[in-house]
């Protein structure tokens, strides 16, 4: 809850997006969550700045032994990629 909570926030708060989805999937025993919106965008191999965003997303992910992608580039918009095994959710 707390990292979908977290994606939602990032595209309100920067991404000036006019358009985003959220998709809820699952498939052999994970919980796949796919975020993308039209936004600005970001480069996630700079990402950082003052926030802790980035940060805090991977170790909830990663406490939950799941996988996190961030497709982004600036101008093109962001996709996040989440995969959790439902055992642990």
């Amino acid at each position: 809850l707390l990292v979908t909570k977290e994606l939602l926030l990032n595209v309100v708060k920067h991404a000036a997006a006019t358009r985003a989805e959220l998709s809820f999937t699952q498939r052999n025993g994970t919980l796949h969550l796919r975020l993308t919106d039209n936004g600005r965008g970001f480069d996630p191999s700079a990402a950082g700045g003052t926030g802790i965003g980035l940060i805090n997303l991977r170790s909830r992910v990663q406490a939950l032994n799941g996988s996190l992608e961030v497709l982004s580039a600036p101008g093109n918009g962001c996709t996040v990629d989440l995969v959790i095994p439902l055992g642990v959710v």
